[in-house]
């Protein structure tokens, strides 16, 4: 992979984005974000093509290839380290963004909501008169134990990200949003839009290139590493992790137990509350697995990028690699 990379020949984008919008040294105007802006809509106008992702191959001194972008990812999924990936910001992917909070957090919001309501059910209803207390009082443990893991995980994710937004935000109101947002699972590219729709260089957050004519107006914002994407992207759920054990698995374990070994029937909020649990089990294996798989690639991807010898890797991003192997939550994974 590494030859192919280097075989690959003009034109070339003086590359070094990442290292200069660090150090705000972008202005509005740069030669290079505008050709890299005006590469990848050529590509998004082309009538064949029907994606709104692009891949730019990445070349030895801090440049990246316009010569082949690629409207899809790379067959060899092992390939996909050696690619910037790209996002044109279309009406239909921001509402698709949109949809698909709206609908985590309804989904969240139900699940919650047949916890609590069987929960209330267990210490009052008179069918569960035959549970015997320990059992109603590892029902209820298991729960708060769930939320309260997840809120605190939520508030110190929300706690460290104070320092990258605008100092009159960083308040009791954004901890408070921020938590809420954590815990629902928002991608992280929604929480930072303001940041990372902003020109490339302007802030330190800031990945668009596409502000200018030549792309109307359409965002043109780098989504960096493509093999370290689909973990950046969701990487908030690792705050859903205890739900899935405590709630989803323990929780539903002993409700169901409850009903069959004391209750001996379904009523309405038993029924709701299992039924809610078990698409809510099926859900989120399926989201942790993906977690999973995402999270062992990044780290993979992050130590390939400290060991970089060739020159594909800028010293800000070995240093960004290290401190994620290290501290982040990827560094509890197995080398």
């Amino acid at each position: 992979a590494g030859q192919a990379r280097i075989a690959m020949s003009e034109p070339l984008l003086e590359h070094d984005l990442w290292q200069r919008a660090i150090q705000n040294q972008i202005p509005r105007d740069d030669k290079e974000t505008t050709r890299a802006a005006r590469a990848i809509i050529k590509k998004f106008d082309e009538p064949e093509c029907s994606s709104h992702q692009f891949f730019m191959r990445k070349m030895p001194k801090g440049k990246a290839s316009l010569s082949q972008i690629l409207s899809e990812a790379p067959a060899d999924t092992q390939d996909l380290e050696n690619y910037d990936e790209w996002h044109v910001i279309t009406t239909n992917e921001w509402m698709s963004y949109l949809a698909s909070l709206g609908l985590s957090s309804a989904f969240e919001i139900l699940d919650l909501n047949s916890d609590l309501t069987l929960l209330l059910a267990v210490f009052i209803d008179s069918a569960y008169a035959d549970v015997p207390l320990v059992l109603k009082l590892t029902f209820a443990l298991l729960t708060f134990l769930s939320l309260l893991l997840a809120i605190g995980i939520s508030l110190g994710s929300a706690y460290t990200s104070r320092q990258h937004v605008e100092p009159k935000s960083r308040n009791t109101m954004y901890l408070i949003l921020c938590t809420f947002l954590n815990w629902i699972s928002t991608p992280v590219f929604l929480m930072v839009a303001p940041q990372r729709l902003a020109p490339y260089g302007q802030h330190f957050l800031g990945r668009n290139v596409g502000y200018s004519k030549d792309t109307r107006g359409l965002p043109v914002v780098c989504r960096g590493n493509a093999a370290l994407v689909s973990y950046l992207s969701q990487r908030t759920f690792r705050t859903q992790l205890p739900k899935v054990f405590f709630e989803n698995i323990l929780l539903f374990a002993l409700t169901v137990y409850m009903q069959q070994a004391y209750v001996k029937s379904w009523g309405a909020a038993a029924i709701f509350s299992v039924t809610s649990s078990a698409l809510s089990l099926l859900y989120s294996i399926w989201r942790t697995v993906r977690f999973f798989v995402a999270a062992r690639r990044a780290k993979l991807t992050y130590q390939k990028i400290v060991d970089d010898t060739a020159g594909y890797e800028t010293n800000f991003d070995k240093t960004q690699a290290q401190e994620m192997l290290s501290s982040g939550a990827i560094s509890y994974l197995p080398s």
